[in-house]
């Protein structure tokens, strides 16, 4: 027994041992390196990067025996990092390289993936920069504000947004000028509106704007910014372009108050470029930068600058902490001779590539637009190779390109729609005839070709040189942004055609012009009110906008914009609104004549940023109301705004004709709760419990909370739409709504008993007898909550004549000495009837 258990365990021992040396003979290997084995320009800060497209054990960081020896500095320490996936390896050298060296790394035995298998050791070399590169960037910065802003302005097209005189608007902001010619949805507007060169009249803005050209967001910055737009996880990012010290650049995000939360650049020390940022699925930020070296083009090109500064394009994966996962140069896989014909290949500035786009594939492997070699480029995430080039006028398209005659030109804004298919915005410089367009191009990798399944060239032509964005949407839309053109600045299309345009002024331009459904949270507002049917009332009619402020701060409504001038605030601004507190606006309603009337209230904060200039934050609020004669009136007492009303107050709704539900059946008293909401303050508070009746003329119904209200507290009554239709057949489709004010308590008598108040005969005729406790003021109304009668009465037996009154239901409101007012009764004239 004991010899058979001896032979087991020296069988499991065997296996043990083979698969160990099994696992010892298999290795595997990188398949990224970086930087590119025999590669130069390589910036002092690189650090050394490695992949094997699988995950790393953990001991990698504590077994990896890097060594980095440079041929100036020597033997150089380093520090390994593991990414969070695991599946990137960074070596970090704990001193610069020295510029002009070159720098020989072996990457030992110790690195092993998570299966066990080492990765075989690699021996390569790379050659850092021949010179300090900080002095060309900053030059090249200031050479390319020069190109991209060398535009001719024409004086004679002056586009100034009328709402710039009465919408509070400062003089330097540019205000976008829309025109809508279809219904257009309700996404916003995000452009960077940079002056020109030559613009002195503005100053630079991020701005958001509504299809009005009404601005909700704008914030004037002393640098020029890019790209501001909406990432996959909500937040905002705009990138600061800083021409003069491009070490600053970076890109700032934001949240729904436009509160800056953090910032990315890129790291190994190149200077971020603004013109594109992508948030990967981990968490990371694609990005790009310009790097310029000194090059010695006469060994390149006849006539060539001996000392040329010719710039490469760098694109990083970069770690919310800035730790460099991926970098790609055009050092390594692109030739400055790849340039397009209008790039001198003998000046003393050579920018070969200009990349100003980049897009994550189905494949999530990445394409770059290289606006001067007129190619869309992709590239393999894993190891870092190209996969294709396309571009009909590209030095080296791949690609049999068909169903496109013109080919784009210095391209930009390359996207990639959920069928697959590329989009590109074509600014068209070297297009015989000039003119920009957007494409669409359906790409097959296997067969190697590409179709242009759609277009669109405006009518008449509007040509970019730089900048612009072609972007399609789930709505059905298309959003082209044209970029640097004086004629127009961006045209949204759907099927139906041109649905609207955006104009900026001649002195401004934005870099792209994108949509996005979006709302700021530093206060709120409701999304929409509804102001009923004015059906001819002599007098406004009245709602409030409750206001919530959400921030930490106190924030102050500075000032109402809205297109028409059938609404109007009523309240007095500016109102301040401390954190947490809601604050009732008042807004009004009086049309000219009967139609349907629609809106949109703009609530304007405005405040000053320290050291960045002013600011605005907007909520936007959609009202509307009509004037139907064909639709019932309806009337509450107490009406809109009424004060000191009692406590134990029973609200009258009055209709002009008699009422129905919307299928034709008597209402029932106990449909009244399901007809009527009563709330605390206003529509967003809680719900108050109620019961009611309705008269026997079915024109007038009374809504009785089921307990005493609150003592000086606000209440807002509304009678919900679509629930009810008046004899004749009107259908009440507008929300119907009044707010009062309690007093302070119930009246109660010097006896200590409650006021007594009787109003009678019911039905009557030529007069009325009122019996109360006190002196009062006695207010009657009519059914279409008009005062017909105002008069003072004594305590006792008051009669008042009512010959002269027509047949119809009539409310009795008595209002004592203190303000208070109480309904007492509805009384209903029958003259012989």
């Amino acid at each position: 027994m004991k010899y058979r258990y001896f032979q087991q365990a020296l069988f499991a021992l065997s296996i043990l041992v083979l698969s160990t040396l099994s696992l010892r003979s298999q290795t595997t290997t990188f398949n990224y390196i970086c930087p590119l084995p025999e590669s130069e320009y390589i910036n002092p800060e690189q650090t050394i990067i490695l992949k094997t497209g699988n995950k790393f054990d953990e001991s990698c960081k504590y077994l990896g025996g890097i060594s980095i020896v440079g041929s100036k500095s020597g033997s150089i320490a380093n520090d390994i990092y593991l990414s969070k996936d695991k599946k990137t390896i960074v070596i970090t050298p704990k001193t610069p390289f020295l510029i002009d060296e070159t720098i020989t790394v072996t990457t030992g035995n110790g690195f092993k993936n998570q299966s066990g298998i080492p990765v075989a050791s690699e021996t390569f070399m790379f050659k850092t920069v021949t010179t300090d590169t900080k002095k060309l960037r900053k030059s090249f910065a200031e050479y390319m504000d020069h190109e991209e802003n060398d535009i001719v302005i024409h004086p004679e097209i002056k586009r100034d947004n009328i709402m710039n005189r009465d919408n509070n608007l400062p003089a330097d902001y540019p205000p976008p000028y829309t025109e809508i010619y279809n219904e257009v949805g309700d996404d916003y507007y995000f452009a960077t509106l940079n002056p020109r060169a030559g613009g002195s009249d503005y100053n630079p803005f991020l701005t958001i704007f509504d299809k009005y050209g009404t601005p909700v967001f704008f914030r004037r910055t002393s640098n020029q910014y890019l790209n501001l737009h909406v990432m996959n996880d909500g937040r905002l990012a705009a990138a600061r372009n800083i021409y003069t010290n491009p070490s600053m650049e970076k890109y700032f995000f934001m949240d729904s108050s436009y509160v800056v939360t953090d910032s990315i650049k890129t790291g190994n020390g190149y200077d971020m470029d603004g013109h594109d940022i992508l948030l990967t699925a981990n968490g990371n930020y694609m990005l790009l930068s310009y790097d310029p070296q000194i090059v010695n083009m006469s060994l390149i090109v006849p006539g060539g600058n001996t000392a040329a500064t010719v710039t490469g394009l760098v694109i990083q994966e970069v770690t919310p902490e800035g730790v460099v996962l991926f970098q790609w140069r055009s050092w390594d896989h692109f030739e400055i001779t790849d340039a397009t014909s209008d790039i001198s290949l003998t000046a003393s500035n050579i920018d070969y590539v200009h990349g100003n786009a980049i897009e994550f594939d189905q494949d999530s492997n990445l394409l770059i637009s290289s606006r001067n070699m007129d190619e869309v480029t992709k590239i393999d995430m894993e190891t870092g190779d190209v996969i294709y080039r396309l571009g009909l006028l590209a030095e080296n398209n791949e690609f049999t390109i068909t169903g496109d005659s013109w080919g784009f030109s210095h391209q930009h804004d390359v996207r990639v729609l959920p069928n697959g298919n590329i989009t590109v915005f074509d600014n068209g410089n070297l297009h015989a005839i000039q003119f920009s367009r957007a494409l669409e191009y359906v790409v097959d990798e296997n067969n190697m070709t590409a179709q242009e399944v759609w277009d669109y060239r405006h009518n008449p032509d509007v040509y970019a040189a730089y900048t612009g964005s072609f972007r399609t949407y789930d709505d059905d839309t298309k959003l082209i942004g044209w970029g640097a053109s004086i004629d127009c600045g961006a045209t949204l299309l759907s099927d139906n055609g041109v649905d609207m345009e955006i104009f900026y002024s001649n002195n401004a331009v934005s870099y792209r012009t994108l949509k996005y459904p979006w709302q700021t949270n530093m206060f709120i507002a409701p999304e929409s009110i509804d102001f009923g049917n004015y059906a001819g009332n002599n007098e406004p009619k009245y709602r409030t906008i409750p206001v919530t402020n959400t921030s930490e701060n106190t924030i102050r409504i500075s000032s109402v914009y809205n297109i028409t001038d059938m609404f109007y605030v009523e309240s007095s601004l500016p109102v301040q609104i401390t954190p947490e507190a809601t604050v009732d606006i008042t807004f009004a309603f009086m049309p000219p004549e009967t139609g349907t009337y629609n809106d949109v209230l703009t609530l304007n904060y405005d405040k000053f940023i320290l050291g960045a200039g002013v600011e605005r934050v907007a909520q936007q609020v959609k009202v509307c109301g009509m004037w139907n004669s064909d639709i019932p009136t309806v009337d509450f007492i107490p009406e809109f705004g009424s004060e000191n009303i009692d406590r134990d107050i029973e609200i009258s709704v009055v209709f002009s004709e008699p009422m129905r539900k919307i299928f034709g059946q008597p209402i029932e008293d106990n449909d009244i709760p399901n007809i009527f909401d009563l709330r605390l303050n206003d529509m967003l508070g809680d719900e108050v419990p109620i019961h009611g009746n309705i008269s026997d003329d079915n024109m007038i119904i009374t809504i009785i909370p089921d307990a005493i209200l609150n003592s000086e507290q606000q209440y807002y009554c509304e009678l919900k739409s679509g629930t009810i239709k008046g004899i004749n057949g009107g259908l009440i489709t507008q929300k119907e709504t009044t707010i009062f004010t309690t007093s302070t308590s119930v009246e109660i008598s010097e006896q200590g008993t409650k006021q007594n108040i009787n109003v009678f005969p019911s039905p009557f005729n030529d007069y009325l007898k009122i019996t109360t406790d006190s002196n009062s003021t006695l207010q009657l109304y009519n059914a279409n909550g008009q005062n017909v009668r105002e008069q003072q009465i004594t305590a006792g037996i008051t009669t008042i004549c009512t010959s002269n009154l027509t047949s119809g239901a009539y409310m009795v409101v008595i209002v004592n000495n203190n303000g208070s007012r109480k309904l007492t009764k509805v009384v209903k004239v029958v003259n012989g009837e």
